[in-house]
């Protein structure tokens, strides 16, 4: 995905979980684009990030420092079978 230079919005619209791969669509100034982050189970919950999405985050942490987090709830939660009410709202 390209960025832009400025960042008006920024909404997580669906996730997708499956083979412990979740595909995360992402809409960023009303493009958007499929990222895809692994999370693992254990005596603490993590997510890996993708490359791609690890860049997108990377990007838009100047606009928000809790991204990651909000991205870390929203997924877990999906996970855990929690109602989620998309589109999330990163930015």
């Amino acid at each position: 995905m390209m960025l832009p230079a400025i960042i008006d919005s920024v909404y997580l619209t669906d996730i997708q979980y499956k083979n412990d791969e979740a595909y995360l669509t992402i809409v960023v100034n009303g493009v958007s684009d499929v990222f895809v982050c692994y999370p693992k189970t254990g005596d603490i919950s993590v997510i890996s990030h993708s490359e791609a999405l690890w860049e997108l985050l990377v990007h838009l942490m100047p606009y928000e420092n809790s991204i990651n987090k909000k991205i870390f709830e929203s997924v877990w939660n999906f996970i855990k079978g929690k109602s989620i009410n998309f589109p999330v709202k990163l930015i």
